[in-house]
């Protein structure tokens, strides 16, 4: 095995492929398939590359751990990116510190509250995602 996504892809053939993720929410389970899972890996990746994402560009997230926030995080790698994970509560001042330093270009962030935050660093982000709609 040469790379982190070899492993997938032998995941992908060796697990009950309805099984490979659950996450627990208000005390439901909820599945997350592995061809899904994929095809948002890839889907992500995709798109990055397709505007304007290149190897070694820096990726922020900014969001709650979840299954998503791994998709995501992947999706950058897979692309040839860097991902750089951010906590959400950062204090303004570290928030613009570490904005500063990384270099990144591209942001996924979680909800409005934290887009707010953002415009009023004055950053300027090529792209900023977000997962929920607002």
């Amino acid at each position: 095995m040469k790379t982190f996504f070899e492993l997938i892809n032998k995941v992908k053939n060796e697990v009950n492929p309805q099984n490979f993720l659950a996450l627990m929410q208000t005390g439901n389970i909820s599945k997350i398939p592995f061809p899904l899972f994929f095809e948002n890996i890839q889907g992500l990746s995709s798109y990055l590359v397709y505007n304007g994402f290149k190897k070694q560009d820096k990726f922020i997230l900014m969001m709650e751990s979840s299954p998503s926030w791994l998709m995501v995080d992947l999706g950058c790698i897979q692309a040839g990116g860097v991902s750089v994970p951010m906590f959400a509560n950062l204090s303004f001042d570290n928030m613009i510190y570490q904005f500063e330093n990384c270099e990144a270009e591209f942001i996924c962030i979680e909800d409005e509250s934290t887009f707010n935050i953002i415009k009023k660093t004055e950053h300027k982000f090529k792209t900023i995602f977000t997962l929920k709609q607002f």
